[in-house]
């Protein structure tokens, strides 16, 4: 698609608006594998417990300016929550 012109030129705030949109849709994407990943690594805990541990940790970066390394960020601290989690289960 092309990108919207205003008076023969780019509207420059309409193109960032989109690729925004696209960011924020693949980001979007991304957490559900994310989500997906920890729940099938960490079994044991319910799938609702991962969705609020991964959610929590997505929250920690809502105002964050670069989106790029988001999920990555997401997956790493929610599994280092659910890990620990998991340890103290194991040893209780």
């Amino acid at each position: 698609m092309p990108a919207p012109r205003r008076n023969g030129a780019f509207d420059r705030s309409a193109c960032a608006a989109q690729a925004r949109g696209v960011r924020e849709r693949t980001e979007e994407a991304l957490i559900d594998e994310v989500q997906h990943r920890l729940a099938r690594k960490y079994d044991q805990v319910p799938p609702d417990d991962v969705a609020a541990v991964v959610r929590r940790a997505r929250a920690r970066f809502e105002g964050c300016r670069v989106r790029d390394f988001v999920p990555l960020l997401v997956e790493r601290r929610a599994g280092q929550e659910l890990f620990l989690r998991n340890a103290g289960a194991v040893t209780a």
